[in-house]
């Protein structure tokens, strides 16, 4: 017998995770499997429990990878939305340095004349 997703699961009940409520988790976490490590005298308890903290926080990064973060930006001045683009797009964090071949040229204008 072949079941549809939405039979399974309807759509609305789905909440999408956010990135401080991921590392919210990972935090309250760690701190509980901290503290039953510290009072754990048995070293293979011990171990155990920092294997599932290991998996778990791999876990969580995986998710976090996959989640992007809201950043909110309150311009000081009233701008064109391509300068705001712009700038933004200039001091928000990369993966890698983004060279000038690989930026748009607009944006690269736009830099140039407003370092």
């Amino acid at each position: 017998m072949l079941f549809h997703l939405r039979q399974i699961v309807p759509f609305e009940r789905i909440a999408t995770v956010t990135w401080d409520a991921l590392v919210s988790v990972r935090d309250t976490l760690n701190q509980a499997i901290e503290h039953e490590q510290a009072s754990t005298l048995d070293d293979a308890l011990f171990l155990t429990l920092q294997h599932v903290k290991t998996d778990a926080n791999r876990d969580i990064a995986r998710r976090l990878a996959q989640v992007e973060k809201t950043v909110t930006c309150t311009p000081e001045t009233v701008l064109p939305a391509l300068v705001l683009a712009a700038a933004w797009y200039m001091i928000m964090p990369h993966e890698k340095p983004i060279s000038p071949a690989e930026m748009p040229l607009i944006i690269l204008a736009l830099y140039l004349l407003n370092p």
